[in-house]
């Protein structure tokens, strides 16, 4: 539900990667599969957990010796936030990233229940409204609100939400709801065996936080200012997902998704659409009327290679770029392999080629306006010469010959004709070629 979401913040890394197929996994070598496992399968970087008294007889947990590899949690890849982009209609999606507390667990326990009390049971325009929490490292937690409406109530539902979050930052939720998370949270924490605590402990661990089980946190505690400062860092660093722009929310600015500065390099002209694609030493731009998007070779997360000669090009702010040599001009198999080699060895990806149906074609008309290359002139050349020496042979022959003139057969008319007509369409393939390359440039 919230993978545009994740793109967005975090681009094609970390969670943002969540949406996407495993390519690597797919096409795996087995050699790649032993790196793997001698820097990431190793004792240091590895933990089991039992709930029994002792280890199960003939289970072997040793590992190879190796070292712990510390958990790094990619930042946003957006510069300025609070942000907003369109989405479908219906459904509003803000996430934001805070430090990881007890304060933050209250505030979105707190902060769900006024979005459902609210959006849901006060004015009915929502039947899913609520907050959620969930650790990112060991120190940042990802908090996500979603509600949702019909379409024709989505802009009702977006000053209802946005009313809710401005008062979650100015630190006014309701004290039914603040006092109601704080006793919620506390008896969950004292009710919950320690055994069902040992998986999030273990994976707390490995995001870089403590192997103790969790317990000390006192909810009850948590002041009315610690929840405030929450609010508003969610506010300050809330990514909204809605159907129309939050005009009523301040300091939220449209997100300028890409990069829009173009590369420079060589330009190839789509067969069938106004963009044409940059392709440089730096990277690959498509630039389209009002608009340029830029994946650069330096910040490349994925590069996927079809053995067709397609190429799909990701950047780490998740923008695509995907580069059909069957509909570029002039786009040959020379310049494939200038791009190939500029491409990180480690954002490549190698597939199978793609059904012949999946394959992008130009349409005839525009594969006929081309004209034909200089090969049509190679072969046209000889054929005209023949039909030439044909003629002078007839013509002289008929010079000498006795009265009737001489004989030619029928069937050397016809080849000389043959002769005649595809040189001339050659050459005049050829002649539209020329005529062709001019017009684009």
């Amino acid at each position: 539900m919230d993978s545009n979401l994740l793109q967005v913040r975090f681009g094609a890394q970390g969670l943002g990667r969540t949406p996407h197929r495993e390519l690597g996994a797919e096409t795996a070598t087995a050699e790649q599969l032993r790196a793997w496992v001698r820097d990431w399968f190793v004792a240091g970087n590895a933990v089991a957990w039992s709930t029994g008294s002792r280890v199960p007889a003939g289970l072997d947990l040793r590992l190879p010796v190796g070292s712990r590899t510390d958990f790094v949690h990619p930042g946003s890849v957006l510069a300025t936030r609070p942000a907003w982009y369109s989405g479908a209609q219906g459904q509003i999606l803000v996430d934001a990233v805070v430090p990881r507390s007890a304060e933050a667990a209250v505030f979105t326990e707190a902060l769900s229940r006024a979005v459902f009390r609210q959006l849901r049971v006060e004015r009915g325009l929502s039947y899913t409204a609520g907050a959620h929490i969930e650790q990112l490292d060991a120190e940042s937690a990802r908090i996500l609100v979603v509600a949702d409406a019909s379409a024709e109530r989505s802009e009702e539902l977006l000053i209802a939400l946005t009313g809710v979050l401005e008062s979650a930052r100015d630190g006014q939720l309701d004290e039914t709801d603040v006092a109601g998370a704080r006793a919620h949270l506390a008896s969950t924490r004292d009710q919950v065996p320690a055994a069902e605590l040992l998986g999030s402990t273990v994976y707390r661990y490995l995001l870089g936080g403590s192997n103790r089980l969790p317990g000390a946190e006192d909810f009850t505690a948590v002041t009315d200012a610690e929840i405030a400062a929450v609010g508003r860092a969610f506010w300050d660093d809330a990514i909204w997902q809605t159907p129309g722009y939050p005009a009523s929310a301040d300091g939220v600015t449209a997100i300028p998704l890409g990069d829009h500065a173009p590369v420079e390099g060589e330009s190839y002209v789509h067969e069938t659409t106004v963009e044409h694609i940059l392709v440089g030493a730096e990277g690959v731009s498509v630039v389209s009327p009002g608009n340029i998007l830029t994946v650069r070779f330096a910040e490349c997360a994925l590069v996927v290679a079809y053995d067709d000669g397609g190429r799909v090009l990701v950047g780490t702010n998740a923008t695509w770029i995907t580069i059909e040599p069957t509909m570029l001009r002039f786009f040959g198999p020379a310049d494939l392999a200038s791009l190939d080699a500029a491409i990180p060895a480690d954002a490549l990806v190698r597939l199978p080629a793609r059904p012949e149906n999946d394959i992008p074609q130009p349409p005839p008309t525009a594969t006929a306006a081309r004209g034909l290359g200089a090969w049509s002139l190679v072969v046209a050349t000889p054929m005209l010469v023949l039909a030439i020496i044909f003629v002078i042979t007839a013509v002289t022959g008929a010079s000498r010959g006795s009265r009737g003139g001489a004989y030619v057969p029928a069937s050397g008319w016809v080849l000389l004709v043959v002769l005649l007509v595809s040189s001339a369409l050659l050459i005049g393939g050829w002649i539209r070629r020329i005529r062709w390359r001019r017009s684009q440039r």
